[in-house]
């Protein structure tokens, strides 16, 4: 049980022993690396993933980390709107929920590493947040295979990073699909939401019209996760179909009509609502502005799973936008990454 009463160090080491311990009861073997956290005094939110010697990772992460987390969620249950069931919260400890937002970040991180982002892009560590530049070591990168995409692409390179390594994560740390876990994949969701929330709100971005930016919206990240979670009771039906070899899903494996339509009440639209709580508890107006009308939202996630939109113009939500704008440029990096004989993840939904 981590409290306050922990240092902040501790808090932070204690999430990565729990992310380890996550990888490993998700995939049936223990995780086959001792990822090295370095935790520095620094009121700023940052992390940094980089390559530590030659198959090892490090992860350095500031204290402003913990202490961010921690009030955002405290504002949060102080204003008693987020993760609310009949008018009652589902969870009231902040330091629990700041420890599975911690768990989350260092899912992010670490899968950065497994997805091969190193390697793609030549060595370069991967930052969340600017103000981690100043200690990234760039003194053996490489030759990037990233180098190989079209110019007008490489801006774009960095935000499709970021939405590989949060897809992994968010699989990571919410799991597979069950009736009985419907109040776990809520609390779950926000936690991501609150890491989300804070990276774009902490940093200073500037211009969004300018390309040269590292990060994905929150609005595209929670697009993202919502679209996952909207879709996650199907996803054992289309694992079966595929390894035995058939296009079509069978109505057996799949829950109900009206266990759907309880899931889509009861933690797909609360969960947007979470969202959108944490927006405002942490004062991200661009977040909230960018999230929109929830019938819009949740019309382009219909949109993007069904392949019906051919422009960017087709939907009505910035994130929707964001995340089919990047949409071919992540293609590509998918595909260099098969040819440079990397694993490749899963396309973002």
């Amino acid at each position: 049980m981590v409290t306050a009463d922990q240092s902040r160090s501790e808090r932070l080491h204690a999430a990565l022993d729990v992310a380890i311990r996550q990888i490993g009861e998700v995939m049936g073997e223990p995780y086959g690396v001792q990822p090295r956290l370095t935790v520095r005094a620094d009121d700023a939110f940052w992390a940094l993933a980089e390559p530590d010697g030659g198959a090892g990772l490090h992860i350095q992460v500031s204290t402003g980390v913990a202490d961010h987390i921690a009030e955002l969620w405290r504002q949060a249950l102080d204003q008693g709107a987020v993760l609310l069931r009949d008018g009652k919260p589902l969870a009231t400890n902040a330091d629990t929920l700041s420890h599975v937002s911690m768990i989350w970040l260092m899912l992010h991180e670490i899968s950065h590493f497994d997805l091969g982002h190193f390697a793609i892009n030549g060595g370069a560590g991967i930052v969340e947040h600017s103000k981690a530049r100043f200690i990234a070591s760039r003194a053996d990168v490489n030759p990037a295979p990233i180098d190989a995409l079209d110019p007008a692409h490489r801006p774009y390179v960095d935000p499709c990073l970021e939405l590989q390594a949060d897809h992994d994560a968010i699989e990571l740390l919410l799991e597979a699909y069950s009736s009985g876990e419907w109040e776990v994949l809520r609390i779950r969701s926000a936690c991501i939401f609150t890491v989300m929330i804070l990276i774009e709100t902490e940093e200073n971005e500037g211009d969004r019209s300018d390309t040269r930016f590292t990060h994905p919206r929150a609005a595209t990240r929670i697009f993202q996760l919502l679209g996952h979670l909207s879709e996650l009771w199907s996803i054992p039906a289309r694992l079966k179909a595929q390894a035995e070899g058939r296009a079509e899903l069978s109505d057996d494996d799949l829950p109900s009509a009206d266990e759907i339509d309880a899931y889509q009440r009861l933690v797909i639209l609360p969960a947007f609502a979470d969202a959108l709580a944490l927006a405002h508890a942490g004062n991200a107006t661009r977040v909230v502005d960018a999230l929109g009308d929830p019938a819009d939202f949740f019309a382009d996630i219909d949109r993007a799973s069904r392949g019906l939109a051919l422009a960017e113009d087709d939907f009505r939500t910035e994130g929707a936008r964001e995340w089919f704008r990047l949409q071919p440029v992540n293609q590509r990096i998918l595909a260099l990454m098969g040819e440079t004989g990397l694993s490749v993840p899963a396309a973002t939904p």
